[in-house]
């Protein structure tokens, strides 16, 4: 069976300790302290300096601009959160 994006992002979030050694609040300091504001740059730094995945990169940016609250309880949160981010 095919999992919702509620199920994978849920999924990602119990496991994020086991596999990254920080748990979701850690994680959350971390990228705040990093400083870095853009979406993409957090993912690339995420991918370079932490050995993400891509996958689990973008999971984890999503939360991060999402106020830290997982993504699929407020999806519009999450639009106005990463627009605010946005630099043309």
């Amino acid at each position: 069976m095919t999992k919702t994006s509620r199920e994978i992002e849920q999924e990602f979030i119990n496991r994020l300790k086991s596999f990254s050694g920080k748990d979701l609040d850690s994680w959350l300091t971390v990228l705040k302290k990093s400083g870095i504001e853009k979406r993409n740059d957090i993912i690339k730094w995420l991918k370079a300096e932490h050995n993400f995945g891509h996958m689990n990169a973008s999971l984890l940016v999503g939360i991060f601009l999402n106020a830290g609250k997982p993504v699929y309880v407020s999806k519009q949160n999450l639009f106005v959160n990463q627009t605010k981010t946005m630099r043309l």
